[in-house]
């Protein structure tokens, strides 16, 4: 067991979301843009995403947004797009 752990910095368990592309407007969801956890640098999650899968930009251009009320954003976009599962 890590003793040392600190759940204020790990981010490893937080909750799957919907992710939208900024560039190209592809929408995915039950997944969450990947971003560096400092108490566990080296793990990853299938979930995670470092860039889109439609246009394969980095992830500067995904943004979460959800159901989860941390992650709640508000949304306006110009065209409808399809959602899909990571």
């Amino acid at each position: 067991m890590d003793i040392n752990f600190n759940m204020d910095k790990c981010i490893c368990h937080r909750p799957l979301v919907s992710v939208l592309c900024r560039n190209c407007g592809y929408r995915l969801s039950n997944c969450r843009k990947k971003i560096k956890c400092e108490e566990h640098p080296n793990v990853s999650y299938i979930q995670d995403l470092t860039e889109c899968p439609q246009c394969h930009n980095s992830n500067d251009y995904l943004h979460e947004y959800g159901t989860s009320k941390s992650f709640s954003i508000r949304l306006s976009t110009k065209e409808e797009t399809k959602t899909r599962s990571c």
